[in-house]
């Protein structure tokens, strides 16, 4: 997990985040508000729930978008009917791309295409991408490794049962393939294992407790 402050401005914001549900008023479901040092200021990044922007993103729940220099998260209708306890790993997931900054970071593809074909080669060399990596470390670090992981199988199972597989089917799938080597990741940790949220700290010492 990236550690320490990130200065906008005259602010400093550090790691401390706070995820509310809204009742969804103007499409606004809920918003994670990240608190900055002076424990005053706050910047805040809106979930929203658009079913037609999501409609034409083939194979996905929830996704982070950045437009105009500002995060958002957008949800469909299906992802708010999954239980919270999913609900909330897969938002401080997509919260994890915002924290390290995935999008800013010149070591990342900025275009759609170009993240595409970035992790399509990491899958086909039998790696996780390390953007992903880190998003699933940083909601590790909010919600632990048990939740994170039922997320990842519920998309596992959403996306074999939804067909999203293609002809390719779930065993060639890249989706697939991506998801289930994150549920080993988690699944294979073992308490002196370092944490997945990235601290340097061993998991029993870290997000275990």
């Amino acid at each position: 997990m990236r550690v320490g402050t990130e200065t906008v401005g005259d602010l400093e914001f550090g790691d401390e985040y706070r995820l509310v549900w809204r009742n969804g008023d103007d499409g606004l479901v809920g918003e994670v508000v990240n608190l900055a040092t002076d424990g005053y200021h706050r910047r805040v990044v809106p979930i929203r729930l658009d079913d037609k922007y999501m409609s034409g993103i083939r194979m996905r729940l929830v996704v982070q978008r950045h437009e105009n220099a500002q995060p958002d998260i957008v949800v469909s209708s299906v992802f708010m009917s999954i239980p919270i306890e999913l609900r909330e790993a897969a938002i401080w997931h997509e919260v994890g791309h915002v924290h390290h900054l995935h999008v800013l970071d010149e070591s990342v593809p900025v275009g759609q295409r170009e993240r595409r074909r970035a992790r399509l080669d990491a899958i086909a060399a039998g790696s996780i991408p390390a953007t992903e990596q880190e998003a699933d470390g940083f909601a590790v670090s909010r919600v632990g490794v048990d939740a994170v992981r039922a997320f990842l199988e519920y998309t596992l199972t959403t996306r074999i049962l939804g067909g999203w597989t293609g002809s390719l089917g779930p065993d060639l799938d890249p989706g697939c393939q991506e998801l289930r080597m994150r549920i080993q990741r988690l699944t294979d940790l073992g308490r002196n294992d370092p944490c997945p949220c990235g601290s340097g700290k061993k998991y029993k010492h870290c997000c275990l407790r």
